[in-house]
């Protein structure tokens, strides 16, 4: 999944010098258990994989988009990563086709990463302003939001676009208020 980004910017030179449009994508991943395998009947056979964990991994990776990011993992795989990997907790979501909320992350990078200063610096802006979000304390939340998109990208992980979405969203919530039993829980209308 880190290599993807390597990996598309060679690709995308390939095309620019072809004329060919650049191609962006998400990846999103997701621990759980699942089938996989050959699945239908003797007339019509694929190979394919289902359950709960597989279609919240494919939900992950539409959300990246609105997230402005390049990958997004569940809370089970960010617990198994834990050490190993800098993750940054990004919002709780319920995505479409799901009550359940999700707590989501983006991977910065490896354990290089996840032992940096500017990691650490970072995580902590980040986990700052959630702490604020939730409490509703919504200038407090911005203004860390602000400082963390400040800091510029780290690893693999730009601050500013997951930042400005949350920001957009304080002030919303400044316009409109939650309701007082809110959650902090971002429904998705959207895969």
């Amino acid at each position: 999944m880190l290599d993807f980004d390597k990996i598309m910017a060679d690709l995308n030179k390939e095309f620019q010098a072809m004329g060919l449009p650049d191609i962006d994508i998400g990846v999103g991943i997701n621990t759980g258990e699942c089938s996989v395998g050959n699945m239908g009947s003797l007339k019509r056979l694929a190979y394919s994989c289902v359950g709960d964990s597989v279609n919240l991994a494919s939900r992950l990776e539409g959300q990246t988009k609105a997230y402005g990011v390049r990958n997004l993992i569940g809370s089970a795989t960010a617990a198994a990563a834990r050490g190993h990997y800098a993750c940054v907790e990004l919002d709780a979501v319920a995505v479409k086709g799901r009550t359940q909320p999700e707590t989501i992350f983006t991977v910065a990078g490896a354990a290089d990463v996840l032992g940096s200063t500017a990691f650490r610096t970072l995580s902590d802006r980040i986990t700052a302003a959630r702490e604020h979000y939730l409490n509703q304390e919504w200038d407090a939340a911005e203004a860390a939001y602000r400082e963390a998109a400040d800091l510029g990208t780290v690893g693999g992980f730009d601050p500013g676009p997951p930042a400005g979405i949350m920001i957009e969203r304080i002030n919303a919530y400044r316009i409109d208020p939650p309701p007082p039993d809110w959650d902090g829980v971002y429904v998705a209308t959207s895969k």
